[in-house]
């Protein structure tokens, strides 16, 4: 039995103490400051391992340890050092090696539930692995030593399970605090009620006919995108769509504020002429929602709107911010006015190039004809050349998207080649 008492220590929150050499513990040679064990019982052991290597070992005078008791400063050889134990036959007096005798089962179960009680660094998923083997290795331990482990084991557990429980419960808390349900009350939504009144002076300037009537459009959709902006769908997303409890009353309040609610006493043409208003304000809001989306790929503060809210948008792999809001609230990528200056390009792109064929064709026929001079036929061939690029719509090309530009470039390409062919064939015959 090894004494209490001078450079002893437990090791996190385990409560086997362990003798100390130099600030370490001599079983695994772990760091730690020794502690007061004076009004320990006397006869409360130390860590098995520790106690084994004290018995074992060689110590020089400077390195005995206190807790060593009566453990010699070194081994005194005797007349039957060397000599092979004999084993004793049964009812020698001497007892049996028993578990006790085993410091290996004992440091295990020790270290293990030193680590489970580090609240720190131990990884409650290991939790169920390493209860089986400590249970194991208690089976290999006397009476008197699987009590006071098992008690600890089952300590270690609960507090694992409350340290999980908690971790799951902060994290629902935070999403909870992260939620942002949608908004029905727009007077709670701090600048909503300015907003709205801004965006009533606005609409009332196309009312009025003050001004330019699509400038002032212009600007009455971007206060009211800017009231979205502030409002909260279901999800917990900007209201982008205007689908929100919160903008169905914004929305309408404004219009009552600018005069141009439509209700049902009111004359079909005045009617008519609320809901054209109405109308004009919707048309620039599609580009201005358009704008809005499309920037978010260069501001990252405002993307996190999208991105962090409750039900984040969900942006797949190399998809960019902008599309996944597009793709997330069925909003086309492209304006209503984007369109119409598609539709037109296209129409006007398809007819330039079908006149400039043509033209290429009146080429064709000019070079074949043997009644006029080469050097003429050659003239009028580079001439309705020209005249055939000049019958392309370049305004059209210019506000084509990429895909029309292509078209555009190939059908440029093959009338180049064949007006080769034709001066080709006219320099021959010279």
């Amino acid at each position: 039995m090894l004494r209490l008492g001078g450079d002893l220590a437990t090791i996190g929150k385990g409560k086997v103490p362990h003798a100390l050499l130099r600030g370490k513990t001599i079983c695994r040679e772990q760091e730690a400051e020794a502690q007061n064990f004076e009004n320990t019982h006397a006869d409360t052991a130390i860590c098995a391992n520790c106690a084994k290597l004290v018995r074992h070992r060689t110590w020089t005078e400077e390195e005995i340890p206190a807790e060593a008791g009566e453990t010699p400063a070194a081994e005194t050889p005797t007349e039957d050092a060397g000599k092979a134990e004999e084993p004793t036959p049964e009812g020698d007096g001497k007892a049996e090696e028993t578990p006790a005798d085993k410091p290996d089962a004992l440091t295990e179960v020790g270290a293990i539930l030193d680590r489970m009680e580090d609240d720190a660094t131990y990884d409650p998923a290991n939790m169920e692995e390493d209860g089986k083997r400590v249970e194991a290795l208690l089976l290999e331990l006397p009476n008197g030593k699987r009590t006071a482990n098992r008690m600890r084991l089952r300590e270690a557990r609960d507090a694992i399970v409350e340290r999980v429980k908690a971790a799951a419960e902060a994290t629902a808390a935070e999403a909870k605090a992260l939620a942002v349900l949608e908004t029905t009350d727009y007077h709670a939504v701090p600048g909503a009620e300015e907003l709205a009144e801004e965006g009533a002076a606005k609409v009332a300037a196309i009312r009025d006919a003050i001004g330019s009537a699509a400038e002032a459009a212009n600007e009455a959709a971007h206060v009211q995108l800017h009231a979205r902006r502030r409002f909260r769908n279901k999800d917990g997303l900007p209201d982008i769509d205007g689908k929100s409890q919160a903008w169905r009353d914004w929305s309408n309040d404004m219009n009552v504020k600018a005069d141009i609610a439509v209700t049902a006493d009111l004359p079909e043409d005045e009617k008519k002429r609320r809901t054209l208003i109405q109308g004009s304000v919707r048309a620039q809001m599609s580009q201005v929602r358009v704008d809005y989306v499309r920037a978010l790929d260069h501001s990252p503060e405002e993307a996190a709107l999208f991105l962090k809210a409750a039900n984040p948008v969900k942006v797949k792999k190399g998809e960019k911010v902008s599309d996944a809001v597009f793709r997330h609230f069925g909003i086309a990528p492209r304006s209503i006015a984007e369109k119409k200056r598609d539709d037109r390009a296209a129409k006007a792109i398809t007819t330039g190039t079908a006149q400039a064929r043509e033209v290429v064709g009146q080429a064709a026929k000019a070079a074949k004809d043997k009644k006029k001079p080469v050097e003429f036929k050659a003239a009028s061939v580079m001439q309705m050349a020209l005249d055939a690029f000049e019958k392309l719509p370049m305004e059209a090309v210019e506000a084509a998207d990429p895909v029309g530009r292509k078209h555009i470039h190939a059908d440029a390409k093959k009338m180049v080649a064949l007006l080769e062919k034709i001066i080709k064939a006219t320099e021959d015959k010279a």
